[in-house]
């Protein structure tokens, strides 16, 4: 979809990093089952591992951990993303501009694909396949948070 923005609406980078940021909204929300139904062992030689003390923790002590330090990163990169970059993007306040029919119908758009493509592939990979039984919590974890890296 991104692609097409860019090809067929003149979409800007600005544009590009808020879609990939709400892509990365929905891997958090996908994640906290990933780590739910996680059941390889943590690796013990795994810094976070090591710095927290943490073993094989509860299932809900990781979720609202990870939900904290996501909240935390969604934040702070959203934060710095429009404080910093959306001023001087005439492109992305000119959609802004033309309403819910403009950027909010693309956004929203965005958001169902990037809920029914991870969904997707949340059954058929992690259930189907049953990836979650050679996966540990703190390995669900670190997939999302590489992506913080990347905006």
């Amino acid at each position: 979809m991104p692609v097409l923005g860019v090809m067929f609406f003149e979409w800007s980078i600005t544009v590009l990093m808020l879609f990939y940021w709400s892509e990365t909204f929905v891997c958090v929300l996908y994640g906290i089952p990933k780590i739910w139904l996680a059941k390889g062992k943590n690796d013990p030689s795994h810094p976070f591992i090591k710095e927290a003390k943490l073993e094989d923790s509860s299932r809900v002590g990781m979720s609202l951990l990870f939900l904290f330090m996501s909240f935390l990163f969604q934040i702070g990169i959203l934060g710095f993303f429009f404080f910093l970059l959306v001023p001087h993007d005439e492109v992305f306040l000119n959609m802004l501009n033309s309403g819910l029919v403009g950027f909010g119908g693309y956004f929203l758009i965005n958001i169902v694909v990037f809920v029914l493509t991870h969904g997707v592939s949340f059954g058929v990979n992690y259930l189907g396949k049953r990836e979650y039984e050679n996966v540990s919590q703190v390995s669900e974890m670190y997939r999302v948070f590489n992506r913080f890296f990347v905006m």
